[in-house]
């Protein structure tokens, strides 16, 4: 059985030039930090076992303390290091955790002078999904660092209904969805009348016309993702 071995981890703190070890129960490390499972779960003596982790000294601190049961603090100074860190390590409670303390402490985090090039696509579209229209249109960037990657994930979410998809009028070059063709009316299309004598002009979709390619096509011309947000949820 593995409870009771005792696992040392040692931590390279490249930013402070510091190195520093880490003992821990190799089931609570397993149990607590996902990352670890693969490479500890076989039969490897604890004498076997090296384990080197390029980290903040600090943040792995406070993550260990955090795996003790310690109940240390997310504070915004330190909870998107918390963040990138327990997500790596594939500590999923903490990550839900330190994502919604950042949606709720956003615009102090923002000013702070983080490099917010550091959160993966996943988790900052698991931020957006936190956030409401309101408060990301509100949110004070100035140096853009979080804020149109936020909307880009808002756009991307919202294109994930299937109700919400545009297609392209072939005729007039509108935008609409498939539920707006069945009562907005085409000023190009071919006029019909119905059965019950109501005039018919119904978008015509252009096959060749592809979503993404035109958003793409819209940030070539240096419109922002949130005016592109903007528009795409106004044609909604």
């Amino acid at each position: 059985m593995s409870c009771g071995t005792t696992i040392i981890i040692h931590v390279c703190d490249e930013n402070k030039k510091l190195n520093k070890d880490f003992k821990c129960d190799k089931q609570l490390l397993i149990t607590n930090m996902k990352y670890f499972e693969k490479y500890l779960s076989d039969s490897k003596s604890a004498d076997d076992i090296d384990i080197s982790v390029h980290c903040d000294i600090n943040i792995f601190d406070w993550l260990m303390r955090y795996i003790h049961r310690k109940e240390p603090t997310i504070e915004v100074k330190n909870s998107v290091s918390i963040l990138i860190s327990s997500d790596f390590l594939q500590m999923d409670e903490l990550v839900e955790e330190a994502l919604s303390f950042v949606a709720r402490k956003i615009g102090q985090i923002i000013q702070l002078p983080i490099d917010m090039n550091c959160m993966n696509g996943a988790l900052q579209k698991r931020l957006a999904g936190k956030l409401s229209l309101w408060d990301l249109n509100e949110l004070h960037d100035k140096k853009d660092k979080l804020k149109s990657k936020l909307f880009m994930k808002k756009l991307e979410y919202l294109f994930e209904e299937e109700h919400n998809m545009l297609q392209r009028c072939v005729n007039c070059g509108s935008l609409y969805t498939s539920n707006q063709r069945e009562w907005v009316q085409c000023p190009q299309a071919n006029l019909f009348i119905d059965y019950h004598g109501n005039t018919i002009a119904k978008h015509q979709s252009d096959k060749h016309w592809d979503i993404n390619k035109f958003v793409m096509f819209l940030r070539q011309k240096q419109i922002s993702w949130q005016d592109i947000f903007w528009k795409m949820f106004a044609r909604l």
